[in-house]
């Protein structure tokens, strides 16, 4: 079964900014790209570093480990070099909340699907 749990409201978010939820003991980067809430796991699927605590550029985030660039709206990494994308959330705005989807039984995320409906590969 899937539920979906309260990460943070969404008066703490602001239009340019990176965010950590945390949720369950593990934390989440949220940010609004586009007018739409969007939440991964926050970590950079290279350098294990906390994204929340990146630069933010436009729809971007990058790391300093590594000058990894990722598109926040779609997760994938768009720089010149290529790392494996962000892990998405399945995640949604109820009540003024942001909410992630978790696996009632493993408390674990689920993640997001990418356009085309191909599940997001995290490498956790």
């Amino acid at each position: 079964m899937q539920v979906y749990e309260r990460l943070m409201p969404t008066s703490d978010i602001t239009a340019d900014g990176l965010f950590r939820g945390m949720l369950h003991g593990q934390p989440y980067l949220v940010a609004a790209v586009d007018g739409e809430i969007v939440v991964a796991t926050d970590r950079c699927p290279h350098a294990d570093f906390p994204l929340s605590s990146a630069r933010r550029e436009g729809n971007c985030v990058i790391c300093p480990m590594h000058n990894g660039v990722f598109d926040l709206a779609t997760g994938e990494s768009v720089g010149t070099r290529k790392f494996n994308p962000l892990c998405r959330v399945a995640s949604r705005v109820t009540d003024g909340y942001v909410e992630i989807l978790l696996d009632a039984a493993t408390s674990e995320a689920v993640t997001a699907v990418r356009s085309g409906g191909h599940p997001h590969q995290c490498d956790q």
